[in-house]
């Protein structure tokens, strides 16, 4: 069905007129992935320290489109963060795992181990629809 667009609000004859355009929603290939980290209480800093010196190196990798790193609720025995991904496609998240790049971002990844409450919980999305720019 199609979305509507903004609406024009003057016509040609410089009179008041509402015109409405559609577009159909589309499908945009995008991959989502997903870690779940559960951060021992008082370690949010330690946690957050980690990830924000870390070299990525996501930026050079072809078909990275965004990362974001979010901080969500307190629980009574933990802090919920998410690292949230956006790939173009599968393949392009696939190869990134396979790559030298990856092998060095994540590089002493595991010496951490003391923050968190277990190990992050991976979570994979496929693009159904997309609406927006």
């Amino acid at each position: 069905r199609p979305l509507p667009q903004p609406a024009s609000l003057t016509g040609p004859s410089g009179r008041a007129t509402l015109r409405v355009r559609h577009r159909k929603a589309s499908v945009t290939p995008m991959y989502l992935t997903m870690n779940r980290f559960k951060v021992r209480p008082g370690r949010e800093a330690d946690f957050e320290a980690v990830w924000t010196a870390r070299d990525s190196q996501l930026p050079q990798v072809p078909g990275f489109v965004s990362f974001h790193l979010m901080k969500g609720a307190r629980k009574d025995d933990h802090v919920l963060y998410l690292s949230h991904t956006l790939w173009a496609s599968e393949a392009a998240f696939t190869a990134w795992t396979k790559s030298e790049a990856f092998r060095s971002a994540h590089r002493g990844a595991g010496g951490h181990g003391d923050i968190y409450l277990g190990p992050p919980e991976l979570e994979i999305f496929s693009s159904v629809q997309h609406i927006g720019t």
